[in-house]
């Protein structure tokens, strides 16, 4: 993984990083040494069944007959932030990061721009020192809560921030903050769903602030074209308290 050498010059080689349960997923062609295969089946039961799923080393074939059908797992990556963008497709709106990476490469990390992992991502940027090296390590943790006597079982995702191994608390904490709050409406189903359209709207236009210094990176469509190396056995071992299970984010590693 390109966070895991040294470097500072510019490659100019691309790197494409979804943000999937939990850890940081890119395409691939051939099985990186010392990684294990997993089915994405077993992955989305074990998902429903709000259990952890430890992802470290991983990777699954999505048997979709491309060049790079493989999707790798990595923990995290270090960088200096390059650009802070809202990125449209046709199939939805991206937040994306891009890093200058210790490799000297530049490395792209996406996700849902109006999900729950990029709330948590923004929130923590907002306080951020724009000119530091920083780690970014996705997570996501089963949880629950009681309402009603019943039990709710979710995961708290989002991405957690370190400064020279000091994390990054998020900007806004508690109901009484000024952050929006989440809202319950019906999807085009008519099934209730969790809407944070208002509160990621109010965090980005703070921080598409703070990061228009930065230089305008153009837009690029990611491909699958570029493996990206593997991360080393240390960075592995610091990785086992992000997916220990927690239910209150005082207890959480970050």
């Amino acid at each position: 993984m390109a966070a895991t050498s040294s470097g500072s010059d510019s490659t100019g080689k691309k790197n494409y990083y979804n943000i999937s349960y939990g850890m940081l997923s890119a395409n691939a062609k051939d099985t990186p040494e010392g990684y294990e295969k997993i089915a994405l089946s077993d992955i989305k039961s074990r998902r429903t069944k709000n259990e952890n799923v430890d992802l470290r080393r991983r990777f699954y074939d999505t048997e979709n007959g491309k060049t790079y059908p493989l999707r790798v797992f990595y923990t995290d990556i270090t960088g200096t932030i390059e650009g802070v963008e809202k990125d449209k497709y046709d199939k939805g709106t991206s937040l994306k990061i891009t890093l200058h990476d210790l490799d000297g490469d530049e490395s792209i990390i996406q996700t849902d721009f109006y999900g729950k992992v990029a709330a948590d991502f923004l929130n923590r940027l907002l306080n951020v020192n724009v000119e530091s090296q920083l780690n970014f390590r996705p997570y996501s943790i089963p949880a629950s809560f009681e309402i009603d006597g019943r039990t709710i079982d979710f995961y708290q995702a989002g991405v957690s921030i370190k400064d020279n191994g000091v994390k990054t608390e998020r900007f806004y904490k508690g109901e009484d903050s000024g952050l929006p709050k989440t809202e319950q409406v019906q999807n085009s189903k008519g099934e209730d769903e969790t809407s944070r359209v208002n509160q990621i709207n109010f965090l980005w236009e703070k921080v598409e602030t703070k990061f228009a210094s930065l230089a305008t990176i153009p837009q690029t469509e990611a491909t699958d074209t570029v493996t990206p190396k593997v991360e080393t056995p240390k960075q592995q071992v610091a990785t086992t308290s992000a997916t220990t299970s927690a239910t209150s984010n005082d207890d959480l590693p970050f």
